[in-house]
């Protein structure tokens, strides 16, 4: 096995050739990769199949070498780009932020009939860019991570893998528009943004913190939630925290204070301004009235 160190890459290796007595695996990889990335135009005697962790980037095809026509094709978190064997690619001279990819090399043809069936049917659809195959990162992680094991049956192991990856290859390009996938609410990266925020509910999450989360930059964040979400991610999360000091308000004796502090307000007057600017009342106004409404449904259920 070869392990080639690439000096543009902040941290991670590419693996040549893993396992000496299959040649159907061609190469595996893993990175952290700079800004600054520039890959030379190469290409592969079999399949690449390259999915981004977290980041973006324009990928450049060479006209008439595989693939229809070349061109430029953008891959973003949680896509798989498909390289076609003998297809000379690269990351198209734009600026693209820091990556987090991996990879792996295979040789359909020489894994057997439903491979062989696979490579015919991406080559026949010319699809560069495969979105939403966010299943497939643990699948190529756990290849890497079989790769620089000394385990026994890695091999069989990574086979294994393969089949799968394989499996949720052809799974993607089988559906249609009306699939699940063309109905999901959010991207990727808003919905890694909005469960961080679903679970942080006990105080102010910073922006930077939850870009960081998602794998974007602030602005690009912060642009993507506003058109999918419909707001600022702070107002999202404000409207969350919100919802539960009420909810708590309405079912639990404990003071509007403690109800502040619980869900990251610094007072009661804090707290106070924002329901209040929601709801329309104050958290002691929607206090009595919940407690009104559950004394009125006792008197009601106990005339029955």
């Amino acid at each position: 096995m070869k392990i080639v160190r690439e000096p543009q890459i902040l941290s991670g290796f590419l693996y040549e050739d893993p396992f000496a007595d299959w040649p159907a695996f061609t190469h595996c990889g893993e990175a952290v990769c700079a800004q600054r990335l520039r890959l030379k135009p190469h290409q592969h005697r079999g399949f690449e199949f390259l999915y981004m962790c977290r980041g973006e980037c324009t990928w450049q095809i060479e006209k008439g070498r595989g693939g229809e026509g070349g061109g430029r094709h953008h891959q973003g978190m949680g896509d798989l780009f498909v390289a076609y064997p003998g297809q000379v690619h690269w990351i198209a001279p734009v600026p693209h932020s820091e990556l987090a990819v991996l990879w792996v090399g295979m040789g359909l043809d020489q894994l057997g009939p439903e491979p062989q069936r696979l490579g015919k049917l991406l080559q026949s659809a010319g699809r560069q860019v495969i979105t939403q195959c966010h299943e497939l990162e643990p699948l190529l992680r756990g290849i890497v991570l079989q790769v620089t094991s000394s385990r026994p049956g890695r091999r069989e192991v990574v086979a294994a893998y393969f089949a799968t990856i394989m499996r949720l290859v052809q799974q993607r390009l089988d559906a249609t528009p009306t699939g699940p996938d063309a109905i999901l609410p959010y991207s990727y990266v808003v919905q890694k943004a909005i469960r961080y925020l679903e679970v942080n509910l006990n105080r102010r999450v910073p922006l930077a913190e939850i870009a960081e989360v998602a794998g974007c930059g602030l602005s690009q964040l912060c642009a993507r939630f506003r058109t999918e979400v419909g707001c600022a991610p702070a107002e999202h999360h404000l409207r969350l925290r919100l919802a539960l000091a009420r909810q708590t308000l309405g079912s639990e004796n404990v003071s509007v204070t403690a109800t502040a502090f619980r869900y990251g307000f610094s007072s009661s007057q804090h707290l106070g301004a924002a329901f209040r600017g929601l709801y329309g009342v104050s958290p002691r106004q929607w206090r009595q009235g919940t407690k009104c409404k559950m004394q009125n449904a006792k008197i009601a259920s106990g005339n029955k």
